[in-house]
């Protein structure tokens, strides 16, 4: 099904303490969808940070033909600072050669010879390294890796695209990205002429930028101007790029794709009947009843259970919870059960909350980008972005644990309104007290996904945006927020949990403004 889930991922918002004056009116705090305005304050000085690297920290059975050393840095970085002094290599106390390069926020050490096998490395990347600020790392960045006994000979691949192949009613606005089978020479892939986009039938060439992300593997083509409506290209990189032992790709890879026409808007995922409700749960749900109350705006489905703390809901007690124990959450829209306002809507409605899931589950949407501390993500108010820690672009996210949002998570669009973010978990998402999803940069609510592979729970305070669908139970505890969908019990009984909460599709005429 054309359901693709690289689609896109969002511009960065820091919080920061206002010294005298404020520069940069209008910004907003990012409660129930609401995106942070680029004029936001920054600070005066943010030390830049390593944020990947390549081999991994700690990573063993390193192929020892392994060529090149790379790190990506928060910001862009003066060049002229980053030399064979600044980032070097170590075998025990000796020096490893080789040549350093620097572009595009990553910094490249070319080995001159192999390594040596079963070997403990050491690489640094010292406080010489300074921004184009002329702000110096905070602290040498360290990092150790082991050798194998073999060798890397495997070309590398392009593992997906976004757009896919042979895709129609692609938005005008789409990044093009391709993610590599395995970590690649950032330079290989981003020098000119290497990921080109053309118009198919004329061959015109497409102006754009081409980056490179170390932490997702993802090569990004982004056009300098809107591509045209109902039109096709063709994308391709050239097999020139190499993997980190010097593979190359054995055939330049293509794929087409075919713009949208007009103003149409094409989802990631298809929520089909289910697009305007809220909440939804298989196993009924269940509501403390304390001031302030639960609001939901959207609509609810309960089914097969239809059940408000423990009281059956009868057809006459449409379209709300009805006697819900006297504690019936309060909705601005319609409960839909087995009963009412029929027999049959229910059903279909379920089926296609179930579809939504299915879709986004790493069997239909492979390919994901791991999540390295996939309980640690987030970090306090204030603290410096880090991607893949507390900020996250355009992808596909994939924990084999859980999701714990700890703290401020921030999903940065770019600029590119239609961003998507796929967080999937093969276990619970959930957060800390008071943790707040952020989105910036134009990122929208509506187009984050959360799977759950069992259940999901928001702690008190939580600010929460996207769209959860939770294989079981979902809570929320006291005063926990939503600006998106939460589905429970995709494929067995799930309970939904409230406790004075607020929950809202995005969009919806009862919803925050922002909650888009």
């Amino acid at each position: 099904m054309f359901k693709d889930a690289r689609k896109k991922i969002i511009v960065w918002f820091v919080p920061i303490l206002v010294s005298m004056f404020v520069i940069g009116c209008g910004s907003e705090d990012p409660i129930l969808g609401q995106s942070v305005s680029e004029t936001s304050l920054v600070p005066t000085v943010v030390a830049p940070k390593v944020i990947a690297v390549t081999p991994l920290n700690n990573e063993s059975n390193v192929s020892y033909n392994l060529k090149h050393i790379t790190a990506e840095f928060s910001v862009a970085m003066d060049n002229t600072t980053i030399t064979d002094t600044s980032f070097t290599l170590l075998d025990g106390n000796s020096t490893v050669t080789g040549t350093v390069d620097y572009a595009n926020r990553v910094a490249d050490l070319t080995l001159d010879a192999n390594l040596s096998q079963d070997t403990l490395y050491t690489a640094t990347i010292t406080t010489a390294a300074k921004d184009t600020n002329g702000v110096a790392l905070a602290n040498d960045y360290v990092w150790t890796f082991t050798t194998g006994s073999s060798a890397d000979e495997t070309p590398p691949t392009v593992l997906s695209t976004s757009p896919r192949n042979g895709a129609t009613g692609v938005l005008s606005t789409k990044i093009v990205t391709a993610t590599f089978s395995e970590p690649m020479k950032a330079l290989s892939v981003t020098a000119a002429g290497v990921f080109t986009l053309i118009e198919t039938n004329s061959t015109n060439s497409v102006d754009g930028n081409v980056s490179y992300s170390v932490i997702n593997k993802i090569a990004s083509f982004k056009p300098t101007s809107v591509l045209a409506p109902d039109t096709n290209y063709t994308a391709n990189i050239k097999n020139t790029v190499t993997d980190l032992a010097g593979n190359t790709m054995l055939l330049d890879y293509n794929w087409t794709f075919v713009t949208a026409d007009a103003n149409v808007t094409v989802e990631l995922v298809d929520f089909g009947l289910a697009a305007p409700f809220g909440i939804a749960s298989t196993a009924g749900v269940t509501n403390t009843g304390t001031a302030p109350n639960t609001v939901i705006d959207g609509d609810a489905v309960l089914n097969p259970t239809a059940t408000c703390n423990g009281v059956q809901i009868l057809f006459t007690d449409g379209p709300g919870f009805g006697l819900c124990g006297g504690f019936a959450p309060s909705i601005n829209g319609t409960v839909v059960t087995p009963l009412y306002p029929d027999a049959i809507t229910a059903q279909p409605v379920t089926d296609d909350l179930r579809a939504a899931y299915l879709s986004i589950t790493p069997a239909n949407m492979p390919g994901g980008t791991a999540i390295a501390a996939g309980t640690t993500l987030g970090a306090p108010i204030g603290d410096p972005l880090v991607e893949g820690d507390n900020l996250f672009y355009t992808g596909v996210y994939t924990s084999i644990t859980s999701i714990l949002i700890t703290g401020d998570l921030t999903l940065d669009a770019q600029g590119d309104p239609d961003a998507t973010f796929v967080f999937q978990s093969a276990s619970t998402v959930g957060t800390a007290v008071g943790a707040r999803i952020l989105l910036a940069g134009g990122a929208k609510a509506s187009n984050v996904y959360w799977q759950a592979g069992s259940d999901a729970t928001l702690q008190t305070n939580t600010v929460w945006n996207g769209n959860i669908l939770a294989y079981r139970d979902i809570t929320m505890v006291t005063g926990a927020s939503s600006c998106g969908r939460l589905f429970a019990g995709a494929f067995t009984d799930g309970l939904f949990v409230f406790d004075s909460n607020h929950v809202s599709v995005p969009g919806h005429a009862s919803a925050p403004g922002t909650c888009e």
